[in-house]
């Protein structure tokens, strides 16, 4: 183990990263992190630090690995909350169980043609396989099995004691998954997942008619860590501009892949914030799209505040069709949420949840319209979430026409 002394100032000593925390807070004009919190960014910050002294600076990319996924001490590996109201962001399935009813619709379209299972990928706090789980047993459409493949196993422990507490009678069709299951048959959903891989930071550095393209590489210093830039052979793509910085995520392609891979007949839904290939290089977005979230505040700089801040990037859906199409999966659609969600049905959802006798006061309705407005608004999640969906089949094509892309289908703008 790499003796104390040797660290940098800033994490020799819990009282040194105490100071250095609290000074980061105040200067963005931050909530406080509390003790434990800041003991377990203490760790993880030397971790990575000697992993830096001992064999040079690294890939962000890998800075960003450790930085979520370290076990027992990353953002998504510990034990601090993520979700709701009182984490650090809310996710659409955290506004609204109209969001999960929705896909429900979906689900049960896919089950007409497949075994009728479940796999949903990253599952946060548990809310949406409790709310499309309840609108299956509604509509008497309950699947065989609902898998959820979580890596957190803090997040797992949470979303047992949700379901546990919310949906007892329907525990034992949940099961917790460490790795892709084969041959699965049925729905594959992931939302807010894609965006929370790893990315590489990039920049373009040429001219008109050269490129030159730099990578960033983490170093560490006594006041924290820091960015250095190291020439790249990364390939342009011919719509960047002269000093466009941007993120290229290189495990998104093997991701699609082993999901496709995973399975025998299928459907895979990919929700995430993101934009087309050329769009993400669209001279409004020179300064890239990597952003970071801490108690529901956007933070400025990825390296500071490590473990207890997201930190999130747009997808790429060129990247993600061309990944799936590549595997020979057949794309089915790519819509923003907002048109998607309205061609499911939210709105008669909606409708049928205002009219419940539970929600039939003048608060609750416009409880619900306040969600709508969250899901559907373009300022708000709208028009910056996208839905891909792609199939798999290996006797024959899936021959499915999802409801959710009747309305608007954009696979042409990948």
């Amino acid at each position: 183990m790499l003796e104390t002394k040797i660290l940098p100032t800033f994490c020799q000593s819990l009282e040194n990263y105490q100071s250095y925390i609290q000074q980061e807070l105040a200067r963005q004009q931050l909530p406080q992190a509390v003790p434990l919190a800041i003991k377990t960014s203490f760790e993880l910050a030397k971790t990575i630090a000697s992993k830096i002294i001992k064999s040079g600076s690294i890939d962000f990319q890998d800075f960003m690995q450790m930085a979520l996924y370290q076990t027992g001490l990353g953002y998504y590996a510990s034990g601090n909350q993520k979700f709701g109201s009182g984490g650090d962001f809310v996710t659409a399935p955290e506004i609204s169980a109209l969001f999960a009813q929705s896909f429900a619709q979906e689900f049960m379209q896919v089950f007409q043609q497949t075994q009728s299972n479940i796999l949903e990928l990253g599952a946060g706090s548990g809310i949406f396989c409790v709310d499309c789980l309840r609108q299956l047993e509604k509509e008497n459409q309950l699947p065989q099995n609902y898998y959820i493949l979580e890596v957190s196993a803090e997040l797992r422990a949470r979303q047992v004691a949700l379901i546990q507490e919310k949906l007892p009678h329907l525990i034992d069709r949940v099961t917790w998954l460490e790795t892709l299951p084969r041959n699965f048959e049925g729905v594959i959903f992931a939302n807010e997942v894609a965006d929370a891989i790893p990315v590489d930071l990039m920049i373009n550095n040429g001219s008109d008619k050269n490129s030159s393209v730099e990578k960033a590489q983490v170093t560490v210093t006594d006041d924290g860590f820091a960015f250095e830039w190291q020439d790249d052979t990364y390939s342009l793509p011919k719509v960047c501009e002269h000093g466009h910085k941007f993120e290229h995520r290189g495990q998104l392609s093997g991701w699609i892949k082993s999901l496709v891979e995973a399975c025998q007949r299928a459907v895979i839904f990919i929700v995430d914030y993101g934009h087309s290939e050329d769009e993400l290089f669209n001279s409004s977005r020179a300064g890239g799209t990597l952003q970071q979230y801490y108690r529901h505040h956007k933070t400025d700089n990825p390296l500071h505040l490590l473990g207890l801040q997201d930190i999130t990037s747009s997808v790429n859906f060129t990247q993600a069709a061309l990944a799936a199409d590549g595997v020979k999966a057949n794309l089915l659609g790519y819509s923003t949420q907002s048109m998607y969600l309205l061609a499911a049905g939210i709105e008669g959802l909606a409708q049928q949840m205002m009219e419940s006798e539970v929600t039939s006061d003048t608060m609750a309705s416009l409880k619900i319209g306040q969600q709508l407005k969250q899901l559907l608004l373009p300022e708000e999640m709208g028009e910056t979430c996208k839905v891909l969906a792609f199939s798999k089949a290996i006797d024959a094509d899936l021959d499915i026409d999802l409801k959710g892309f009747s309305l608007d289908n954009q696979l042409y703008r990948l």
